[in-house]
């Protein structure tokens, strides 16, 4: 019998579901373990009164935490989505889908259709597309129309440049990219994130963003799933197989991201990515200054097996973030970003 799949498109199905089973087998190493928090051991009040609510961008969380972009494009993203979707419902929490691109370019939306939206109910909602998609697309109304897919509440735009170079046949002419960031963000009706997909996003470059009116910036620090390791495990060519080892630490981690931006801030809010594995870290990059923060890793073994499982590893770090609070005397979020390390 023969597929219903045209060849590229079965290649591409077959690197994102790739992508799912290598990022399942790394390791983090953020440098979150090089951080300490102040304990005060002189609480004033009950735990239970711990209030983990926050406010990000227009959107109530029940908690400073999002789902990061992860994965579309194959039959068990579909599924991965949806358990993500619910636990995100559920837990009071965004989500953010994993690249569209393939929506476009195959006209396949599986695992991210308008049914995300049904599944995630009233829970904020962040489509995603890569900026080396819009280089080549031209198009100045495409964030929209992504967003419609899915019924997204915001937009998020990846920059990936390492990866797309360690890729087959990955997207490497990037001129006019600054110009493109401006456009899309200009013409788009919904609030536009910008993140990296693991090697972060310096102060020099969130200025950018900034200036080209992008409403936050998740820095996606290294530490977290390496998509450099990923593609050079995938690819064919022996070169790249090779400069994968070479680089396979580039960029900086998500401490580091954030320290810089202390030093150098820059007048948006900031969403913490990359190698975060639990409420303490979570909390560590509050007291860096970050606004909310962004799991992947941490919650992707959970969602190929269940909703329960997903809001299961959610309200785990809610407690831990509690926990956090309450080792440092804060009976709040705002409390929390205002430790002094």
């Amino acid at each position: 019998m023969h597929s219903v799949w045209p060849t590229g498109m079965i290649k591409r199905m077959d690197r994102k579901q790739s992508h799912i089973d290598l990022a399942l087998e790394q390791t983090f190493a953020a440098g979150f373990d090089d951080i300490q928090l102040p304990h005060w051991a002189l609480p004033d009040f009950n735990f239970s009164a711990i209030d983990t609510r926050c406010q990000f961008l227009d959107f109530q969380l029940a908690a400073p935490v999002m789902i990061a972009s992860m994965t579309g494009g194959t039959a068990e993203s579909a599924m991965i989505n949806r358990n993500l979707a619910e636990a995100a419902h559920e837990c009071g929490i965004a989500l953010g889908v994993g690249s569209q691109r393939i929506s476009v370019e195959e006209k396949n939306d599986q695992g991210i259709s308008k049914h995300l939206r049904k599944w995630a109910g009233n829970a904020p909602l962040f489509g995603n597309v890569g900026l080396a998609n819009l280089i080549q697309w031209a198009d100045r109304n495409c964030l929209n129309r992504l967003a419609e897919q899915i019924g997204a509440n915001a937009m998020i735009i990846h920059l990936n440049p390492m990866q797309e170079i360690f890729q087959d046949n990955g997207d490497t002419d990037w001129q006019g990219s600054i110009a493109c960031l401006y456009e899309s963000i200009e013409h788009c009706e919904l609030p536009v994130i910008v993140k990296e997909v693991g090697m972060g996003i310096t102060p020099e470059v969130a200025r950018i963003c900034q200036q080209a009116g992008a409403s936050a910036i998740d820095v996606a620090g290294s530490g977290g799933t390496s998509f450099i390791a990923i593609e050079g495990a995938l690819t064919k060519d022996a070169r790249k197989q090779e400069a994968a080892k070479i680089f396979a630490d580039w960029g900086y981690s998500t401490v580091q991201l954030l320290q810089l931006l202390q030093k150098q801030p820059v007048e948006l809010p900031i969403i913490a990515s990359g190698g975060i594995r639990s409420g303490l870290d979570i909390a560590k990059c509050l007291a860096l200054g970050a606004s909310v923060t962004s799991i992947a890793g941490a919650i992707l073994a959970a969602a190929r097996h269940s909703t329960a499982d997903c809001i299961s590893v959610i309200e785990q770090l809610k407690y831990e973030l509690a926990i956090a609070c309450w080792g440092t005397g804060c009976k709040n979020i705002a409390e929390l970003k205002r430790v002094l390390l």
